[in-house]
């Protein structure tokens, strides 16, 4: 019985997992009409911070401010260096492989810093 319910809680925290990921794409698709493919790489960077920022002591209450910064900082970033240029040349292929790239670069960077 106990293992029916744990699989229960997560077939239930799965789901709710993944209906956050199809709110993201919905949102990001209705509002753009472009799907952006490195918005889990960027949402596991910013995991991974606060992760960080936990483990080197700093109370959850202060970490969960300083992520939603770090998610700004870094959605600014997207937007500068893989939207905008992409925007100017009239591409909707041109921003999701912006995206893409994007995403690989947060993978990359997630993987030199805090290993496999």
């Amino acid at each position: 019985m106990e293992i029916l319910l744990q699989l229960i809680y997560s077939g239930i925290a799965l789901g709710m997992i993944y209906a956050v990921i199809a709110f993201g794409y919905q949102l990001t698709f209705q509002t753009s009409d472009t799907l952006n493919f490195g918005q889990g790489d960027a949402l596991m960077l910013g995991a991974m911070v606060g992760l960080t920022l936990v483990n080197m002591g700093v109370n959850y209450w202060l970490m969960l401010p300083l992520v939603i910064v770090f998610g700004l900082l870094q959605g600014g970033f997207v937007e500068r260096i893989g939207v905008r240029p992409a925007i100017k040349i009239k591409s909707e292929f041109g921003w999701i492989m912006s995206t893409i790239a994007l995403g690989i670069i947060f993978k990359n960077v997630a993987e030199n810093i805090w290993g496999r």
